[in-house]
């Protein structure tokens, strides 16, 4: 099936859902065509397609910057700076964290806060997964550069398990150190959403240590 057909699919809402299958339909009028495919096998689908994209947009940044002076010359490319559209931006995170296992249920931000929402679409351990998502708080910060930013993990059935938060300053600290991500992932705040409690901070439980 060619790569297209999953975006035709995508654009026009042409799925239907039967029992635990996902139905999908394709291809013109008189041509129409049918593929059923499991929630697991889908995922799939959208890792190879989501790396198929990743590698053509490799191979295009490449090419541009092994011949970006002749782009240039030749008008090819503006020389003041190119603006990447926010929607843009979104579509690449969606499709990282899609890549990873995550969907994105929810998202709001502005230039004081910023707020991601994602569920598991996994069934591993919530206990392992929910620090795996802990980590979307960098991107998060660098896709919207608000104040402060929020990520919420959900666990495969949508119950809460983790709220990880962060404010710039501790982003714009931890470029300025060697150890970048030591520095994150120290001083980066979370509360257990199950009990409601704060989890104490890297550099907190070392000192109980």
């Amino acid at each position: 099936m060619r790569l297209n057909q999953w975006r035709n699919i995508a654009q026009h809402l042409s799925v239907s859902f039967k029992d635990e299958q996902i139905v999908c339909n394709y291809g013109r009028a008189k041509n129409k065509r049918e593929i059923v495919i499991s929630k697991d096998k889908l995922f799939q689908v959208t890792q190879k397609v989501f790396m198929s994209l990743r590698c053509l947009k490799l191979a295009s940044t490449l090419f541009g910057i092994d011949n970006l002076e002749e782009m240039v010359g030749n008008g090819l490319i503006p020389p003041d700076k190119i603006d990447i559209r926010s929607e843009a931006r979104f579509l690449n995170m969606v499709s990282a964290l899609a890549s990873q296992g995550f969907e994105v249920v929810d998202f709001q931000s502005d230039e004081n806060n910023a707020k991601l929402v994602v569920k598991d679409a996994s069934k591993l351990d919530p206990g392992l997964r929910r620090f795996h998502a802990s980590q979307f708080i960098e991107e998060l910060w660098l896709q919207t550069n608000s104040s402060y930013v929020t990520v919420d993990y959900l666990e495969y059935d949508g119950t809460p398990n983790l709220r990880t938060m962060a404010s710039a300053e501790l982003f714009e600290k931890a470029i300025k150190n060697v150890e970048p991500l030591k520095i994150i992932a120290s001083e980066v705040e979370m509360i257990d959403l199950k009990t409601n409690k704060a989890i104490p901070k890297l550099n907190d439980r070392e000192t109980e240590l």
